[in-house]
């Protein structure tokens, strides 16, 4: 970073010779001896070159000194392993304090971080810095991870609003540095619900240039690939919120699709896609069969977004209770007909949700139910029935599913809703061996 005294002591310096040089040129060309007018000004030169002379050797000391000194601390400072600074040709981010924690409610952390970001590029340009934030790791429970509830999310966003500071686009100049301030919720481990996440500060050019760094160190030296899980499960969570809304579309009548919805779901697709590039044959397989058709469309879109959850869970070692009976869908074990495939979706997202319901009851201190959970598990039996209308048989079965029932509404719904849960697995079964 340019020091400031060097700047102010090549004014005063410039200011010195210029009025010296006036000074000398009035009493070398006067005739007669200075008198009146002409004398006082060039006294008034004199003592103004004086002055800056002496102001300018002050502050050209002290620059010298603070340059010497940085030159020196440079030399001599070693890396830290825990906070190494981060190089994209010559743009550098590094941790410029130690970040802060706030735990929120037990639930999420609110992190304060400062990274200073050093424009040494070669040769040197203007760099225009935007959309600073924070992107942390869900874990590989996110699918599990509960939810928080709409006032509850709506008081995290106003309480880091009201910490976070105003970065508008920013420019840092060749040789200078810019210290840069994100305030951000991040997750809180899931299931541990302590210790601080794998995260990372992310901030992006006028060019579209992403530039990272880390916030937390990585587990171990072998998680190299930790980034990029970060990313496949947060694209993961933000498909999972977009196949709801298709699916609310879908149930509603007569309500016309969100104008951006196909941005949003070509955006999606995008970004998924470069997320798999470390696993290429994956990355194969999920832009299978795409064209501009088919990013527009909700069906076939909810499918990708269903095959990159079951390829989070082959990556995270963590395939689904049914990991042997449902692979992973592909080109040579597709599902035979068009009403078949648009059918598996339909289960196999249903499933996803009523274990996220079972989970949710599990997780209520006996004897309660989670406020609200009855209403949603008798819209959940609404959507399959929804989803299995073009198959009656099938329908006639989910309906026909055994329980016990009992005088303890938990153990009542429980019972319930693992007896559906049950049929609907059988079902997806079926499905797949009907498209060997």
């Amino acid at each position: 970073m340019v020091d400031w005294g060097g700047k102010v002591a090549t004014w005063f310096f410039s200011a010195a010779a210029v009025s010296a040089a006036l000074a000398g040129y009035f009493a070398t060309t006067a005739r007669q001896p200075l008198h009146g007018m002409m004398r006082m000004v060039v006294t008034a030169l004199v003592v103004i070159a004086v002055v800056s002379f002496l102001i300018a050797l002050a502050t050209g000391l002290r620059a010298a000194w603070v340059a010497w000194r940085n030159r020196k601390e440079a030399k001599g400072r070693r890396p830290d392993p825990a906070k190494p600074s981060v190089s994209y040709e010559g743009i550098t981010l590094e941790l410029a304090d130690d970040p802060k924690w706030d735990l929120w409610r037990g639930k999420a952390w609110i992190a304060d971080v400062q990274v200073r970001v050093t424009n040494n590029t070669t040769p040197g340009r203007v760099i225009t810095l935007m959309s600073p934030h924070l992107e942390s790791d869900p874990g590989p429970f996110w699918a599990e991870r509960p939810r928080l509830a709409p006032d509850e999310v709506k008081a995290l966003f106003e309480e880091t609003l009201s910490r976070s500071p105003l970065n508008p686009h920013m420019g840092v100049k060749p040789g200078e540095s810019r210290v840069i301030r994100v305030v951000s919720n991040v997750f809180l481990p899931y299931p541990a619900h302590e210790g601080k996440p794998y995260c990372e500060f992310v901030v992006t050019d006028a060019g579209g240039k992403i530039y990272t760094r880390r916030v937390t160190a990585l587990d171990s030296p072998g998680s190299s690939h930790k980034p990029a899980l970060m990313r496949l499960r947060n694209l993961a969570m933000e498909g999972r919120g977009l196949r709801e809304q298709i699916h609310g579309q879908n149930e509603s009548d007569g309500t016309s699709p969100d104008p951006d919805q196909g941005l949003r779901f070509e955006s999606w697709i995008n970004r998924a896609g470069g997320a798999l590039k470390l696993w290429p044959d994956l990355q194969a397989q999920f832009q299978a069969g795409r064209a501009a058709v088919t990013d527009s469309d909700p069906a076939w879109v909810a499918q990708r977004m269903e095959l990159l959850e079951e390829m989070l869970r082959a990556l995270d070692g963590r395939r689904r209770r049914d990991a042997q009976r449902a692979p992973l869908p592909s080109a040579s074990n597709p599902v035979a007909t068009s009403q078949q495939r648009s059918t598996f979706a339909h289960v196999r997202r249903l499933l996803d949700e009523g274990r996220s319901l079972q989970g949710a009851l599990d997780r209520a201190p006996p004897p309660t139910v989670p406020p609200g959970l009855p209403d949603r598990v008798e819209g959940w039996e609404m959507m399959v029935r929804a989803g299995l209308e073009s198959r009656p048989d099938l329908c006639a079965r989910f309906e026909a599913a055994q329980f016990v029932g009992t005088r303890s509404a938990p153990d009542d719904l429980s019972n319930r809703l693992k007896a559906r849960l049950g049929v609907l697995e059988a079902i997806e079964q079926e499905l797949i061996e009907a498209g060997d």
